[in-house]
């Protein structure tokens, strides 16, 4: 007889072969993980989704079966099977597998190609699907061969720890050592450079200047020959502000209306200037323009980088006349989808001291002789301009109006208003004060209405604050806790909501929803993350403006008409 090779200590871990209930479970988190979300998925988000699901699926059920590997040895519980038994049950196992992992995958490429059509973009299709499972399966055979090195790490070092230090001071070094090297090579090897990659990117991007635009030649607008600000210190989006937008001819074309030349006060992120002297050259720009003559100033924040929404620019000077100041800075060279994940505390910084530095100012002036203040914001612009407010009481107590679009789940302000909801309104519209002041849409005839279809009251008094928000939009819906808890918008199951058929899992739908995120801005106006014209009936509204729905239409052309690549 061949000799039988005795395992040494430093051989590590017999871990080199699937184990079943890993398999298993590693299938059936596929399953969900193919399994439409908020948006229609690419190939490779598909194939992230799939491999990070797989690889915690097969990670949970190799534990459950040492553990009753364990207990069974612990029990002397023993379960005898006849070979010819087994292995008919084996097979049948891993067929029915195979065909249920077929099923899944053919039922979620009809129903990955339904929501494409109502969200309007185009499908990935099988080729899409298939191509995304395979990627799928590379990365979970890496993240299995990266975990399976890191065991043998972790074994070869606690028996050489073993042989010096008690079993659980080895163990807790083995640990803690394991970590240390595995987050330093993370960070010295993927994270920083990365973020050197991007900061580099960014910085580069900022200096330069969208195709077409010059410097402005009207006084009231940041940027201009008689601007403290130059123009090129405003950064790309700055510039891209200032330059764009309609002036008093373009509104009184399209209005019929004699018109006002708006106001645009902007402020870059110089060089040696810090947020706060930023928002305090914003207040300098208002100065110089005598903003304050003006019936409404808009205070927007922006995205990190300096970008501000212009349908919300332009519909309140189309709706006004003209007869606006519009005040906005950049924060950050980080692009929006960066700044979401790593620097959320300069979005906060900047609405506040943005907002406190405007409302000072306004504070000085007679009581008489004061515009209405407006607030608005997309994404991390709603995120970062709710920060000036701890409470919604603040909020009604100085705004006039607000829009904010987008809003990410995790603001604070919005998360106060939502668990404050009426009884039996959904999350993903809730019912504040039946409409009083504050209302939430998804989409805009849900400002006259909740998410059901029972009316509010007509509007009659100010303030008037509005959070637009798609039941498609994963930038609203994404938060943290998805790794673990079911959200009430899933649970709630309601109407019109493209999540209506999730089905959560922990840690699958958090990745789901993430990857939802790159091509949030690809669907439809009214999808995923695009909120565009139907801003200007919201903006209308909040305003009280009795503008007719002609009237509402040809604005929406004009600005589409003036629109160009930022």
């Amino acid at each position: 007889m061949p000799a039988t090779r005795t395992r040494r200590p430093s051989d590590g871990p017999a871990v080199w072969t699937l184990t079943g209930t890993g398999a298993t479970l590693a299938l059936a988190m596929s399953w969900v993980a193919l399994s439409p979300s908020l948006l229609p998925r690419n190939w490779w988000a598909t194939g992230i989704t799939v491999g990070l699901s797989a690889i915690v699926g097969y990670a949970v059920g190799t534990l459950v079966q040492a553990g009753w590997v364990a207990l069974s040895r612990a029990s002397k519980l023993t379960v005898s099977i006849s070979p010819g038994w087994k292995r008919w049950l084996r097979r049948g196992w891993f067929g029915a597998l195979v065909v249920l992992t077929a099923v899944s995958w053919w039922a979620n490429v009809q129903r990955q190609q339904g929501l494409a059509t109502s969200v309007g973009v185009s499908s990935a299709g099988w080729r899409g699907q298939s191509l995304g499972l395979l990627l799928g399966i590379v990365i979970f055979a890496v993240l299995l061969g990266a975990g399976r090195t890191t065991l043998w790490i972790a074994h070869l070092i606690g028996h050489r720890l073993r042989l010096v230090l008690p079993g659980w001071l080895a163990l807790l070094t083995t640990v803690s050592t394991v970590t240390l090297i595995v987050v330093l090579l993370a960070r010295g090897a993927v994270i920083l450079p990365l973020l050197d990659e991007i900061t580099k990117a960014a910085a580069a991007s900022n200096g330069v200047t969208g195709s077409g635009r010059q410097p402005p030649v009207e006084p009231e607008r940041s940027g201009s020959a008689a601007s403290n600000e130059s123009w090129e210190s405003l950064g790309r989006q700055g510039r891209a502000v200032v330059a764009d937008g309609p002036r008093a001819a373009d509104i009184a074309r399209v209005t019929g209306e004699p018109a006002m030349e708006p106001i645009r006060a902007y402020a870059g992120l110089s060089a040696g200037r810090d947020i706060e002297a930023t928002a305090q050259a914003v207040v300098a720009e208002l100065d110089r323009t005598n903003a304050w003559q003006r019936s409404y100033l808009m205070v927007a924040t922006a995205v990190s980088n300096g970008w501000t929404e212009e349908y919300t620019l332009a519909s309140v000077e189309y709706l006004t006349r003209g007869d606006v100041a519009s005040a906005s800075m950049q924060y950050s060279f980080l692009p929006s989808g960066v700044a979401y994940v790593i620097d959320r505390s300069s979005a906060a910084e900047a609405g506040r001291d943005l907002w406190q530095a405007i409302y000072q100012r306004w504070l000085q002036l007679p009581a008489d002789h004061r515009p209405k203040l407006l607030v608005s914001g997309e994404s991390m612009g709603a995120f970062g301009s709710q920060a000036a407010f701890d409470s919604p009481g603040e909020l009604l107590d100085e705004a006039y109006g607000a829009v904010w679009a987008g809003t990410p789940r995790f603001t604070p302000l919005w998360a106060q208003l939502t668990a404050a909801r009426r009884i039996g309104s959904p999350e993903v519209a809730p019912v504040i004060d039946n409409g009083r002041n504050i209302r939430f849409a998804t989409n805009v005839a849900e400002l006259e209405h909740d998410h059901f279809g029972g009316l509010y009251e007509p509007w009659q008094q100010h303030p008037r604050v509005v959070y637009l928000q798609n039941a498609s939009d994963p930038v609203v819906w994404w938060s943290a806790d998805l790794l673990w808890r079911e959200p009430d918008w899933m649970r709630e199951q309601t109407s019109n909501q493209s999540g209506a058929t999730m089905t959560w899992m922990p840690w699958v739908t958090f990745w789901q929803i993430t990857l939802d995120m790159p091509d949030a801005l690809t669907p439809q106006a009214g999808q995923g993350h695009q909120y565009q014209s139907e801003l200007i009936p919201v903006w209308n509204a909040v305003l009280g403006h009795p503008a007719s729905d002609a009237e509402l239409a040809a604005i929406a052309q004009a600005i589409n008409a003036s629109l160009v690549p930022r």
